[in-house]
Formats: structure tokens, sequence, C-alpha cells
């Protein structure tokens, strides 16, 4: 899914949050993730997932350089449906 050729532009804005349900795929290759992206830059990861590191979901906040790998066997796993909550606030980012 992209937002890029939409008529009207899509922002995330200060204070904006953002919930997304996904299914974790097994297949090599794939790459589901939700980032913010602006002008090439500024760039906030809501989470990406590897196949090829089935354990690690990665959050990560490329403009104030954080970043995390939320890693539960249980539960980031292929086939598995995860949730995931992103709270993008004026200093920060919260997941």
């Amino acid at each position: 899914m992209t937002t890029e050729y939409t008529p009207k532009p899509f922002m995330v804005k200060t204070n904006d949050y953002i919930e997304t349900k996904f299914l974790l795929p097994s297949e090599i290759g794939s790459w589901p993730g939700l980032w913010t992206w602006k002008d090439g830059n500024n760039e906030i990861d809501s989470f990406e997932y590897h196949p090829n590191n089935k354990k690690i979901l990665e959050l990560t906040n490329h403009v104030r350089a954080g970043y995390c790998f939320y890693k539960n066997a249980s539960i980031t796993a292929p086939g598995k449906w995860v949730t995931t909550g992103t709270l993008y606030s004026t200093n920060s980012v919260s997941w």
C-alpha cells in the first residue's frame, strides 16, 4: 500500500497515532513495513519485518536516530498476526 500518487498528500502530523494489524509472512523476499517518508528524508519506521530474521520486529526513528528491535519468538514469527501502534509526538516517537 502506498499514498505516493494520491490526489491529496497524506501527511503524518504531530500527535498522530497509527495502529496497524498485519500478518507476518514466511516467504523470503517479502518485506512488510509501515513507514513515513518525506522528500527522501525524515523516515520513521512504525515497523519493518524481514522473514530472514524471523524473531525481530524493527521499530526505527531515522529522524532522531533511535531504534529498538522487538524480540519475542512467540509473537514475532511467520504466520503470526501482530498489532503495532505508533505515536508521533513533537520530540519523540513511541511504539
